[in-house]
């Protein structure tokens, strides 16, 4: 009897932890579109714009909101940017003992999107997407402009 219930318990933990491996596009429904991103944003604090080492909280949301009146924002497929500059927007980002689980936002000046979701015991999940590059660098403008004040 005590070797079935080993036996058990060991495949229960293999299927759990086979799911936590694979990345499985649920994270889409919540983040998986800039509107829906910056809609699922999570608690002022854990909203980070940075770029290299610089923070920039956005308390008061100024950014979310000149990122939400930048669209529309259509799907792409992976590209590469052609442009170096960009800002990354945390929607979260929660410690774990096996790693951090979070979803990011990039957006480079060009106009480029890449939506980051991680798990901390799955894979990286990615979404691309574009919007007019004059509302993206505008928007670099001024996220760049606020870390430099920090």
């Amino acid at each position: 009897m005590k070797h079935k219930h080993i036996t058990l318990v060991l495949i229960s933990m293999a299927f759990i932890l086979t799911s936590c491996l694979f990345d499985d596009g649920s994270w889409k429904d919540e983040y998986g579109t800039p509107e829906l991103f910056l809609e699922n944003v999570k608690g002022v604090p854990n909203l980070y714009l940075y770029e290299n080492e610089n923070q920039y909280p956005d308390i008061n949301f100024e950014i979310l909101n000149l990122i939400k009146e930048a669209g529309p924002f259509e799907i792409i497929s992976k590209r590469n940017p052609t442009k170096d500059r960009y800002f990354t927007y945390e929607a979260y980002w929660q410690p774990a003992t096996s790693g951090p689980n979070y979803c990011t936002m990039s957006i480079w000046e060009d106009g480029f999107i890449r939506i980051d979701h991680k798990n901390s015991l799955g894979p990286h999940g990615y979404v691309y997407f574009s919007m007019d590059e004059t509302k993206a660098s505008y928007i670099n403008d001024v996220v760049f402009q606020k870390l430099s004040t920090i």
